[in-house]
């Protein structure tokens, strides 16, 4: 669940328990439409995509970023900002 008013990602059971509380990078303070699709993977990571922020963050099960990747297309044309960094 990514709770976008306090910028975090919560990994809850089908009891409704907290296992696991991530924070994020949001660089947008925005009311709904900032995170989309994220997921733990099979090796327990936890893909964090950040739409208003334009932003694709990797975090390992203990919450350190792994990977952050820029998203951002230059304006008026299709091609994409690409900054990767590894954390």
């Amino acid at each position: 669940v990514g709770n976008e008013g306090l910028g975090m990602l919560l990994e809850i059971d089908c009891k409704g328990k907290v296992l696991k509380t991530i924070k994020s990078e949001s660089l947008s303070v925005v009311n709904h439409g900032e995170f989309r699709l994220a997921h733990k993977t099979k090796d327990g990571k936890y893909v964090f995509p950040m739409l208003a922020s334009s932003l694709l963050t990797v975090y390992d099960s203990k919450g350190k970023q792994l990977t952050r990747i820029n998203t951002q297309f230059h304006k008026g044309t299709s091609k994409q900002i690409v900054e990767t960094k590894k954390k």
